[in-house]
């Protein structure tokens, strides 16, 4: 709802019910896995595709990154995961640059900075990427399918929200 100032401007209310907007746009995505992460690849909104691919999506306070990082399921879920973690640690120093402070993103960075199979891809060198448009994954997801699974990555940045992505995960 808009208020109106003393100058007769319009002042949005902080959120203004934009976030229901976009979180019900995602859940009524019925044909592919359908996700919203805020700057710290914090899982913001899901589609029921997107909770029945992966299941760590519907753990409270559900992280992309960490879960990539840090749980071994990623490592089988994503048939090149070594290839795909370097584009998220790419991501990851982007984000790092824009937000240093953030606390979430520091934890991310200290689960790097502790695993041995990333000081090599740390390292590597100066590889940023804001994000992945059009990124292909190739997913085994045995609960959802026998055969191997292949998706590309189709990245929205909300107008309202320019450190938010919503992300359709769509068949490549």
């Amino acid at each position: 709802m808009s208020e109106v100032s003393d100058e007769g401007q319009s002042e949005q209310s902080e959120d203004d019910g934009r976030m229901d907007w976009i979180r019900d746009f995602i859940a009524g995505q019925t044909s592919c896995p359908v996700y919203l992460v805020d700057r710290a690849w914090n899982l913001v909104g899901a589609n029921d595709l997107m909770r029945d691919w992966f299941v760590w999506s519907r753990e409270p306070g559900a992280n992309l990154l960490r879960w990539i990082l840090a749980e071994p399921e990623a490592r089988t879920q994503l048939v090149d995961w070594r290839e795909q973690v370097a584009w998220y640690l790419a991501q990851l120093r982007f984000a790092l640059h824009r937000h240093p402070d953030d606390p979430n993103l520091r934890s991310i960075l200290e689960i790097v900075r502790r695993e041995p199979d990333f000081e090599e891809l740390w390292t590597a060198g100066p590889f940023i990427v804001a994000f992945r448009q059009g990124g292909v994954f190739r997913l085994s997801l045995p609960h959802i399918s026998s055969n191997e699974l292949q998706v590309t990555s189709r990245v929205l940045l909300p107008a309202y929200y320019p450190d938010m992505r919503m992300v359709a995960l769509m068949p490549a």
